[in-house]
């Protein structure tokens, strides 16, 4: 079954219809590389082919109904900490367009930037950005928006449609990176398309990141020669083809025809093609790269390549928040007193990667959301150690706080090693390295020796050994973690 409906049968199957339910389309049963969970049809554990995993065991859902109350340290305090945030979510610049056009807000800046990843990474710059916009998106197909519980944000979509396509809404919407990946990566600018595509992968549990990177990457080999209509059962798989999208969604999730080779995304279906695709795949450890460029922001550069579950944007803080004029009491916190330009890639870009990435490792721990409690948003470093220790009654710090999230880095580090990693896995596709086409960033590209250098100089940052990217056993004993 499809999402929708398995939701409902298995809430049919154990009585209760408010059951919370996490569980997998066809293309987890069918183990597609890149297949997600789907919690609510709305929320997705998106990235690193999770629900592929489930598939792989011959589990369709979870479903689950709490009956106690958790327990806190101070639940007084923390319902008060709670209305603050949402009282100062109301005029927050960031939290504000958030609530009014969602994530795909950044679809604008991004082409702003000439950071909007389009036809397969080719150039930065899409000419149809406002049509696939968060902004036309709200003025168009939106039905309303709505939260992750109790958020006062409130930044998630619902879209319908009738025509050109029927939208359901009860699959929500697209976010940015959606909205990127299976518009401007593919060079689709319909979003009635975009959105229908959206709610394809949402039906049959596809992460939207590495299906649009994946079509990105056969449209290319498609239009290079790679192959051909004898590959794709007759199917132009053209850029701009809104047909070839969906119709490849389908393919994919069901392991049909040409689908079954990019089911497994396109790391590997370069290697099946061979005939030079592999230069097509724009990947890091064999994930697709997520919505932001860094020809555009340097520091992901080293994110991309150097996060250990693969290129990754949800991991660090972006290079924005060192670059404005004045820095945030809250970039200040985590120790940061100067700007650079977006674009450079430097020492103090390899610092922000390591110090942020720390601090979001905290927070995937802690679980929290960065929208509301990331650099610059409406709380801070130093309040999220409060709200931990409200409701532990502990009395963490900050420092303990960047520790938590360091432990967890080096233990995904020594992981990977411990499963054949090496420092030739923390390597950026050849792409990134040769210049963009048109738009306002033409000729831009990631200068090589400079990303090497500041490789080099985040791993001296985070006491690991340069050469080699390991973390020695007095790391690892200084974090607690000399049992490695």
């Amino acid at each position: 079954m499809e999402t929708g409906p398995a939701q409902d049968a298995v809430r049919k199957a154990v009585g209760e219809p408010r059951a919370r339910v996490a569980l997998i389309g066809p293309a987890g049963e069918n183990l597609v590389r890149f297949a997600c969970i789907a919690n609510e049809l709305r929320h997705y554990n998106g990235r690193n082919g999770m629900g592929a995993v489930m598939g792989s065991k011959n589990l369709k859902a979870i479903a689950v109904k709490g009956s106690n109350a958790p327990e806190f340290a101070d639940r007084d305090a923390i319902i008060a900490f709670a209305q603050a945030g949402a009282k100062r979510s109301i005029d927050h610049p960031s939290t504000k367009t958030l609530r009014e056009h969602g994530t795909a807000r950044t679809i604008l800046t991004s082409q702003s930037i000439g950071g909007l990843p389009t036809r397969n990474w080719t150039s930065g710059s899409f000419e149809l950005a406002e049509q696939i916009s968060g902004q036309e998106m709200t003025r168009t197909i939106l039905k309303k928006n709505e939260a992750c519980w109790a958020c006062a944000v409130r930044c998630k979509r619902v879209v319908e449609a009738k025509e050109p396509y029927e939208i359901d809404p009860q699959y929500g919407g697209p976010e940015y990176e959606t909205m990127s990946a299976l518009g401007s990566y593919v060079g689709v600018g319909d979003l009635p398309a975009v959105a229908k595509a959206a709610e394809v992968c949402n039906r049959l549990g596809i992460d939207t990141i590495s299906a649009g990177g994946t079509i990105a990457f056969a449209m290319e080999c498609f239009e290079k020669g790679l192959i051909n209509k004898d590959d794709t059962d007759g199917l132009e798989v053209r850029f701009g083809s809104s047909e070839a999208l969906l119709k490849l969604l389908e393919l994919i999730a069901y392991r049909k025809g040409i689908g079954d080779t990019l089911a497994e995304g396109a790391y590997r279906a370069a290697e099946k093609i061979g005939k030079g695709a592999q230069k097509f795949a724009i990947c890091c450890k064999k994930q697709e790269f997520p919505a932001h460029m860094p020809t555009a922001k340097g520091s992901l550069a080293l994110a991309y390549s150097l996060n250990p579950f693969g290129a990754d944007h949800m991991s660090s803080n972006h290079d924005a928040s060192i670059s404005s004029d004045t820095l945030s009491e809250s970039i200040k916190s985590l120790g940061f007193s100067k700007t650079y330009p977006m674009k450079v890639l430097n020492f103090e870009k390899a610092k922000l990667f390591g110090y942020t990435q720390k601090y979001y490792s905290a927070l995937d721990s802690l679980d929290l959301c960065m929208f509301c409690f990331g650099v610059n948003l409406i709380f801070c470093p130093n309040d999220v150690v409060e709200l931990l220790n409200l409701c532990t009654g502990w009395d963490a710090t900050l420092w303990e706080l960047m520790l938590i999230g360091e432990r967890r880095i080096n233990m995904f580090r020594a992981f990977n090693a411990r499963e054949g990693f090496t420092i030739e896995d923390d390597a950026l596709p050849e792409r990134e390295f040769e210049p963009l086409v048109g738009g306002t960033t033409e000729g831009d590209k990631v200068d090589r020796e400079a990303y090497f250098k500041a490789r080099e100089q985040y791993f001296r940052i985070m006491g690991w050994d340069e050469k080699t990217g390991l973390p020695g056993q007095d790391k690892l004993a200084e974090l607690g973690l000399d049992w490695i």
